[in-house]
């Protein structure tokens, strides 16, 4: 999904170090770690080390993702439309050194704009479907388009039946 051939796994967690977080969250990270063949599992990471680069795929329940996710939108907005914005208008010096480096922050803003995503897959054992955001413009919409194509060419759903396969199979030696 990311193309990223073996992507590292981390499980949003309160805490890194063993039990912590509730029992959904110890059970998982206990399965997890049973399947090294399978997953790149990297172990349990917090929400300071979202922006880290110690992982390419977060695991958790989806309200927390979802607070995750809103949390974030909203603070980049903060940071680079209200509070930067405002103080790079302050005085012709701050203008200039905007105008030199706004290269930089275009890349940036388009980075960090969710029109480039469109959606977020959710991928489950039957079908997958692509969460965009309630206010998706044209541009986000034709995105998530793309990305579901992109999820469909792939034939994701074999190999998730597969790889749940295999899971079974070794959580459950003896099952037939």
């Amino acid at each position: 999904v990311l193309g990223t051939a073996n992507p590292r796994v981390g499980l949003m967690t309160i805490g890194t170090e063993e039990g912590k977080g509730n029992e959904i969250t110890n059970s998982t990270n206990h399965l997890l770690k049973k399947l090294p063949d399978l997953i790149n599992y990297h172990g349990p990471i917090e929400g300071f080390q979202l922006f880290e680069d110690v992982v390419d795929v977060v695991v958790c329940d989806g309200f927390t993702g979802n607070v995750v996710l809103k949390t974030c939108e909203s603070l980049f907005k903060c940071l680079f439309k209200d509070f930067l914005g405002g103080e790079l208008e302050q005085n012709p010096l701050r203008k200039f050194g905007y105008l030199c480096s706004k290269g930089a922050y275009d890349t940036i803003k388009t980075q960090l704009n969710p029109d480039r995503y469109g959606g977020a897959p959710l991928l489950g054992l039957k079908g997958n479907i692509l969460k965009a955001h309630g206010s998706s413009n044209r541009e986000a919409v034709m995105n998530a388009i793309r990305i579901a194509n992109e999820i469909i060419s792939s034939d994701l759903n074999t190999q998730i039946i597969s790889d749940i396969q295999k899971v079974n199979h070794i959580i459950f030696p003896s099952a037939k």
